[in-house]
């Protein structure tokens, strides 16, 4: 029992041993316990969180950056090797920094690839109340003002914002410094979000 709700499964006799998440179980016994505005917010939220469509989500922001990326990049190789630009001498560097970067631009398309590629190839983990945090989690973390933020544990581009259900998520990756606080957490600990010089500490309320 959590939070004052027996969680049960009523149409799976297996599920009489696992827990059903906080927000179907509060669902499932809204007639007896009741459900306060913020706890309300939580139901719905959790319940449109799906973490398939998340995926897929990010791998279709990560395509729109790659055709960003390419055609800048194919936009500073044509400066740089249009016959106007050639340099005259050797102060003449339009042609060079050019070339620079359309080098930068194409280093960071490959990158935005490998990128697709892993998302392509992830296989989304369930986690539950017990279960550490790893790769692939989604975690909602709550502050102590109440406010709330939806994180994506991912294999890359980490810092890449996305909207799904009418909400942000925010990716992560395992090398980050939230990243780093979260994996091997589980549901009701504590992380710290550092941004500057400010602490905020987060408590780990929804896991899936």
């Amino acid at each position: 029992m959590k939070n004052g709700v027996s969680r049960i499964y009523p149409n799976d006799v297996a599920g009489l041993f696992r827990p059903l998440p906080f927000w179907q179980s509060r669902i499932i016994m809204s007639e007896r316990v009741p459900v306060n505005a913020h706890d309300m917010d939580m139901i719905i939220m959790s319940s449109e969180l799906d973490k398939s469509h998340i995926v897929r989500v990010i791998v279709e922001k990560l395509h729109a950056n790659l055709a960003l990326l390419m055609n800048a990049a194919k936009s500073a190789h044509n400066v740089a090797t249009h016959e106007e630009n050639i340099a005259d001498n050797k102060y003449d560097t339009l042609s060079l920094e050019a070339s620079y970067l359309a080098q930068g631009q194409a280093n960071r398309a490959q990158e935005v690839r490998l990128a697709i590629d892993a998302y392509q190839h992830l296989s989304l983990q369930q986690f539950d109340a017990d279960s550490a945090i790893g790769v692939s989690a989604l975690a909602i973390l709550e502050a102590e003002d109440g406010s709330h933020m939806t994180v994506f544990l991912g294999p890359h581009a980490g810092g890449l914002k996305v909207e799904a259900h009418g909400r942000e998520v925010v990716v992560i990756t395992p090398s980050s410094p939230l990243g780093k606080e979260l994996l091997g957490k589980v549901l009701g600990d504590m992380v710290d979000l550092r941004v500057d010089e400010t602490k905020r500490e987060l408590e780990i309320i929804e896991v899936y």
